[in-house]
């Protein structure tokens, strides 16, 4: 299992940023950001009790897949574990995940989305303030 940053498309803004600001683009005063926002094959939220099983995939393709509350450790047998926490988020594609060992903790719940293959785009960059979220 290789583990490597994951470049995600996002709106940043650095510093505070009044509301004020986006009252002026509701009221079209000021131009509205360009999300470059694209469809997605399916949204789903799963929750897993505690314990071990093999798995992951609710579709085929790539999935970008963000936890929501409690914890989740992914394991192949070769590398080390990898444990997310709620906030963190990681990109699978599900043939993958089927060789791959998920225990959860805390009453696990996730958002899986399914991104398009070539997700994130070229053009996405690494933000270095934090830790977004891996490739896998």
């Amino acid at each position: 299992m290789s583990v490597q940053p994951l470049p995600v498309p996002s709106v940043y803004h650095k510093g505070d940023v009044p509301a004020g600001f986006y009252r002026k683009q509701d009221r079209g005063e000021t131009p509205r950001t360009e999300m470059n926002l694209e469809p997605t094959r399916l949204v789903r939220t799963i929750r897993l009790k505690n314990g071990v099983f093999s798995g992951l995939a609710s579709d085929t393709g790539a999935l970008l897949t963000t936890i929501v509350t409690g914890e989740l450790t992914l394991q192949d047998g070769k590398s080390p574990a990898i444990q997310f926490v709620p906030g963190d988020l990681f990109l699978i594609h599900a043939k993958n995940i089927t060789e791959i060992d998920v225990t959860t903790q805390d009453d696990c719940c996730l958002v899986q989305i399914g991104v398009t293959p070539d997700w994130p785009r070229p053009d996405a960059t690494l933000q270095h303030d934090h830790r977004i979220g891996v490739s896998l």
